[in-house]
């Protein structure tokens, strides 16, 4: 089992036992760098950790527990995207230089940990190591196939993908539903 370890800003000790795809291919001294980043908060069963059509503010990854990410209908009912479980990140649109809204809504299936990262904090980490912008695409591509998803990931993989690009030459990538 791969296990990732940091020390977080309070000097405390972060291990996620979990493989993550969002942390992937990065070098130790990075991975400390970025998991000391987070912050850490616990989170009862029950509860919305992000909300459909806010503006993003947060990049998460899943430690430990389960969470379901899913939309409203317009009347009301669930349209599951994905069941997350440890090692799963979400919020993926914070990376953007203008994120668009959160997709759809994420709440614990059980008591869980989070890392969360501030939105301008995971936006410099990725611009110093491009391997997460990357590794953030290939989260999006692969989290979840159901057909709802799929649209939305179609969407989200074409803003996401330019992104990565312009980070790569130094500019800035901003979507075209935010230009003014």
């Amino acid at each position: 089992m791969l296990i990732y370890t940091a020390v977080d800003k309070s000097h405390k000790r972060l291990t996620l036992s979990q493989p993550t795809e969002f942390l992937a291919g990065t070098g130790r001294d990075q991975l400390s760098k970025i998991l000391g980043a987070a912050e850490i908060r616990k989170i009862s069963a029950g509860q919305i950790i992000l909300r459909e059509g806010t503006p993003p503010a947060h990049l998460f990854l899943l430690k430990s527990g389960r969470a379901k990410f899913y939309r409203l209908t317009r009347s009301g009912g669930e349209v599951l995207l994905s069941l997350l479980a440890p090692g799963d990140a979400f919020g993926l649109g914070t990376l953007l230089a203008r994120p668009v809204p959160y997709i759809g809504t994420a709440e614990t299936t059980r008591d869980s940990e989070l890392l969360v990262w501030e939105q301008a904090r995971i936006r410099r980490l990725a611009q110093k190591y491009p391997r997460l912008a990357q590794n953030a695409l290939v989260v999006h591509l692969v989290l979840d196939d159901s057909p709802v998803a799929l649209v939305y990931k179609a969407d989200m993989a074409a803003h996401l993908t330019k992104a990565v690009a312009a980070a790569f030459t130094g500019r800035s990538y901003i979507s075209p539903r935010y230009r003014e």
